[in-house]
């Protein structure tokens, strides 16, 4: 049986893989920006993170938490905030120890959905 990585991503779930296991993504602004959240707003949102938080562990789990909201609101400019979107997007910008961090965990938070 293989890994269900369609299933919608939670806030929670976003907390451990990047917050306890320290998959820190210092490419936050191009993770912003590769799932759409620079298309409305020609990348203001992005900018006012940089400018409010020093910390990339924080401005990163700001991003998944933007998309998120944008992803359960239908926002058609977003893609849609699932495990296989994230891992693309990660694996897209080269950034493979995030990529290592989310394969190592996405499946603990999908199994049960599923089995």
């Amino acid at each position: 049986m293989s890994i269900a990585t369609d299933c919608q991503l939670k806030l929670s779930e976003l907390r451990t893989v990047v917050v306890t296991d320290g998959a820190v993504c210092s490419g936050w602004e191009d993770v912003g920006m590769a799932v759409g959240l620079a298309d409305d707003d020609d990348g203001e949102y992005l900018d006012t993170l940089a400018e409010k938080y020093a910390d990339n562990e924080k401005c990163f789990l700001e991003v998944l938490k933007k998309w998120l909201r944008a992803s359960k609101e239908k926002d058609a400019s977003v893609k849609p905030a699932t495990w296989r979107h994230l891992l693309n997007v990660l694996k897209d910008l080269g950034l493979n120890d995030a990529v290592k961090k989310v394969e190592k965990h996405f499946g603990t938070f999908c199994w049960s959905a599923y089995t």
